[in-house]
């Protein structure tokens, strides 16, 4: 089977670092996701992550020109790439915060989810995602990375070892998150807008 084609203008795919925590395993599983994207011609990434921003949970706790260059990076994302644990059937507040702080940037957009928890792997935490994404017509993907058991994948040192399934998953995402982001990128950038407005 040959590989996908690239596009002539490669898909930005902003990777939303899900959690804040000290030690957090997200670092290490989103750095497994930015190396896949690297390594893939139709892709590049952008790495937003709120505890690098300093992101408080008040958007008035943000400068205005931080606040303006974030928004900047989400407008210009083709594609989302969100991984985050599952906290007590949940995602991180530090996640829901960060995508408070942007309205309009986030529409007709695909996003697939990478994310981890105990047996159910975060699932429970990705179905709550995917209803606020779809709210801002995000379209999310049914197929996504659901890493459960998440010590397993982690040697004594911390280190992060992805087995076949989880790279057989990211795999599936990565060629699903390309074929939406095509025609999604078009739509945006032709004379047509979204049909019907949204409240402010």
């Amino acid at each position: 089977m040959s590989a996908p084609s690239a596009p002539a203008r490669p898909f930005r795919v902003a990777v939303l670092q899900g959690s804040v925590r000290q030690g957090r395993r997200s670092e290490a599983i989103a750095g497994w996701a930015l190396a896949r994207l690297a390594a893939d011609p139709r892709f590049e990434a952008d790495l937003i992550d709120p505890r690098a921003l300093g992101l408080s949970l008040w958007h008035d706790a943000m400068a205005p020109e931080a606040l303006s260059a974030l928004r900047a990076r989400i407008a210009a994302a083709d594609a989302f790439l969100p991984v985050f644990p599952e906290y007590n059937r949940g995602y991180p507040a530090a996640l829901k915060a960060l995508i408070d702080l942007a309205g309009g940037e986030w529409r007709e957009k695909p996003a697939a989810f990478v994310s981890y928890g105990g047996r159910a792997g975060g699932a429970r935490a990705a179905e709550q995602l995917s209803q606020v994404m779809g709210e801002l017509h995000v379209a999310t993907l049914r197929d996504g990375v659901l890493l459960a058991d998440i010590g397993r994948l982690f040697d004594a040192e911390e280190r992060f070892a992805p087995d076949a399934p989880a790279e057989a998953a990211l795999s599936l995402v990565l060629d699903r998150l390309a074929w939406w982001a095509a025609p999604l990128r078009a739509a945006r950038e032709s004379a047509a807008a979204l049909p019907g407005k949204d409240a402010a």
